[in-house]
């Protein structure tokens, strides 16, 4: 077999740094191809094989490296889609059509295997004979070593390009060498008895296969509902937010996915209130940039202004930070502002709780009375107001 090193070098070499955005999505085409044309021939080999020798379960294995070679060209196909640039129609891109694709393949698999889990029961009803065809074990043997070589090939890919689809392709490899062996037992056993074990095996296969359908269909479904942006994403861009000096804190990150790896978004970042607009200004569009190079996010943010007109209120509002950073419950503290109405003064803020963790959902009041409490050791006499908001978050703060 050819290097996976060597491979990759290779294609490095023709498609660029894989720093570049160009570079990773040459890589990606790259392995997606490969991919399609190996399950191709393991697919087509197997089902013909399968015919010849009445293997019901060799045909479903056959299936089964079929729909592996579909979901590499929905990989190919969602690429180029997504490079296709926005126009008057699509101005966010058309970078969806991938998850459109994916989820007509995802229908089409299940149906398969439904059908083969029909004929596998019917085998099972009324056997037939297994003729064995000469090369056929051979075959299944190279096929677990073409695919092991594509397990490597696809954790190297996902190691360089970061994508999370090349790493559950090598996981489906792996699995995919176990079926085949699995397959292959049962080809020699049903060589030498009447007993319907292929058909068994073929039962087993078309039910894996129905499964993997289903769970093709979930996660083609999810971005086209709107599921939540990957956790890191997030952490990544806070950070780069913070890492502004003049940022007091990040808050109300709203990200919408157009296609794989393609997100645009808002969010709001805090300064104190009497810093000068146009530095403010220079520091958003540092952000912005820095962001959209990186990460490849494009974003709109927000100048939240922390109003304090002296130390003391600075001091409260750093300890009301220093307490949302104790807690497990609470994600975040923003909207700080002191107002006064008439007669009364005000502290005002917005809490954002975990709806996971927090064990006072139903009791919103005992947020407030946290907060009063912090609030009363600077500034007796003062109303607190508050809203609570319900978010979650993944992994920890």
């Amino acid at each position: 077999m050819i290097s996976v090193d060597l491979l990759t070098k290779v294609a490095q070499r023709r498609y660029g740094s894989i720093e570049k955005a160009s570079g990773r999505h040459g890589l990606g085409i790259y392995a997606g191809t490969v991919g399609l044309l190996l399950n191709s021939f393991l697919a087509i080999t197997k089902i013909v094989f399968g015919v010849l020798s009445h293997s019901i379960a060799l045909v479903a294995d056959g299936v089964n490296n079929f729909s592996d070679a579909i979901s590499s060209m929905v990989v190919i196909l969602g690429m180029n889609i997504a490079r296709k640039p926005p126009d008057r129609k699509h101005p966010y891109g058309h970078g969806r059509m991938e998850y459109v694709t994916g989820l007509v393949v995802s229908f089409l698999v299940l149906s398969i295997g439904v059908q083969f889990l029909y004929q596998s029961v019917l085998r099972i009803i009324e056997p037939q004979v297994l003729t064995p065809q000469k090369g056929a074990i051979f075959f299944m043997v190279l096929a677990m070593v073409i695919k092991l070589w594509m397990t490597r090939f696809y954790k190297k890919i996902s190691k360089l390009t970061g994508s999370l689809t090349f790493e559950a392709s090598a996981t489906d490899a792996i699995s995919d060498v176990l079926i085949t062996s699995v397959v292959l037992l049962s080809y020699i056993i049903g060589s030498v008895t009447k007993y319907p074990i292929d058909a068994y095996m073929g039962l087993l296969i078309s039910i894996w296969v129905t499964k993997e359908s289903i769970g093709l269909i979930k996660d083609t479904l999810n971005p086209l509902l709107g599921e939540a942006p990957d956790q890191e994403l997030i952490r990544k861009i806070e950070a780069r937010a913070k890492e502004e000096p003049l940022v007091l804190g990040t808050h109300d990150l709203f990200l919408h996915n157009y296609g794989s790896g393609k997100y645009m978004g808002t969010m709001d970042v805090e300064f104190w209130h009497d810093v000068d607009m146009m530095t403010i200004h220079d520091a958003l569009d540092n952000i912005e940039k820095d962001i959209e190079s990186e990460l490849g996010v494009k974003l709109v943010l927000h100048m939240d202004p922390i109003m304090t007109k002296t130390e003391e209120q600075k001091t409260l509002y750093k300890e009301l930070k220093r307490w949302v950073e104790s807690r497990d419950d609470v994600l975040d503290l923003h909207d700080f502002r002191f107002v006064n109405k008439g007669e009364k003064d005000l502290v005002c803020v917005e809490l954002t709780i975990d709806g996971e963790k927090s064990k006072h959902l139903e009791d919103k009041e005992y947020y407030k009375s946290e907060i009063r409490k912090i609030v009363n050791n600077h500034f007796p006499g003062y109303d607190l107001y508050m809203d609570i908001d319900i978010g979650f978050r993944d992994e920890p703060k």
